[in-house]
């Protein structure tokens, strides 16, 4: 089922499934799960395994398993729904879902407000810190281009954008809050923006990473996204960037990437306690280096899982790290 057809059948009971996946206009509720998807949306909302109330899928030796409930969680020892989502097919086929739905916002606004990254990093963390319930709170450079003399000249801009999503007079309330935050910060506020819950506010920056060659993304400690942001553009020239403030990921479109700057990246990343992938490489770089970086000992434990559901390795062959 397409996402975008679940969403329109929800809403006619206004509803809806609180995730803002970067599928694509073409992305399916299957493909949503067995990616992990979500977007900065997450820090509300939780992800897609956080929404899976239960699933059944064929095994690879061609069993159809049952997991969980379809009103509330329902495990007894280890949570399969969990291990599938974000496995990318490697595990099984999925073939039937239950995820937790909610009402539809009655009201979705963002504020978005500019100045230097050092004034963005900083609001951002007096934000979450506060007693206000953002969606999400992204930044991204407003000069168009996140690394090299560009973004280290005195006076570059980054943008900072929270959402606020519930009740209209609760909304109102907080994008006020917010708006006081952001002049109080020497940020140059923009009016609030209304948007529709299912789209959100961030498909033209998606459509625009997804036109690079390589689309690189980390995932950190809240606390070390810019850390990490600021040694990526010393490393390499990043000419599309979103930075997810509010959960830690970091997602990158980059033009040219060698193997070896690719491995800087990766021991940057571990240096911060994160992890990092490439969602997106031509086939030329991937047939010589895996996506995933630099083997891990984790990797040996997803390979017996691997073993355990598929012993033929029939699901996506070579899609794990490892190239299992």
């Amino acid at each position: 089922m397409p996402l975008a057809e679940l969403q329109a059948t929800l809403e006619a009971n206004k509803q809806w499934l609180p995730i803002r996946p970067f599928l694509g206009k073409g992305g399916t509720v299957g493909g949503l799960v067995a990616l992990g998807a979500c977007g900065p949306e997450r820090l509300r909302y939780g992800a897609a395994r956080d929404l899976l109330l239960g699933l059944r899928f064929v095994s690879g030796k061609g069993k159809l398993v049952s997991t969980g409930g379809r009103v509330v969680k329902n495990v007894a020892g280890y949570d399969l729904g969990r291990l599938l989502a974000g496995s990318a097919g490697t595990l099984g086929f999925l073939t039937d879902l239950t995820l937790r739905v909610s009402s539809r916002p009655e009201s979705c606004r963002a504020v978005r407000g500019c100045g230097p990254p050092e004034g963005i990093l900083g609001v951002a963390r007096e934000l979450l810190r506060s007693n206000m319930d953002p969606a999400f709170v992204v930044a991204d450079p407003v000069n168009g281009s996140a690394s090299g003399p560009q973004a280290e000249r005195k006076g570059a801009l980054w943008r900072i954008t929270a959402g606020f999503e519930g009740f209209g007079e609760t909304v109102e309330a907080q994008v006020k809050r917010c708006t006081g935050l952001f002049a109080g910060s020497d940020l140059k506020a923009e009016p609030s923006k209304e948007y529709v819950p299912c789209h959100g506010v961030f498909e033209d920056e998606e459509e625009s990473l997804g036109r690079f060659p390589f689309l690189l993304r980390a995932d950190l400690p809240v606390d070390k996204v810019m850390g990490f942001v600021k040694v990526t553009a010393e490393t390499v020239t990043v000419e599309g960037l979103l930075v997810d403030l509010g959960c830690g990921r970091v997602r990158a479109g980059i033009s040219d990437l060698s193997g070896q700057v690719w491995e800087a990246l990766c021991g940057h990343a571990r240096a911060l306690a994160g992890h990092i992938l490439l969602e997106k490489a031509p086939d030329a770089f991937k047939r010589h280096r895996d996506v995933f970086g630099p083997p891990q000992p984790s990797w040996n434990v997803m390979g017996r899982i691997k073993d355990a559901l598929d012993p033929s390795n029939i699901f996506s062959p070579g899609s794990l790290p490892g190239r299992k």
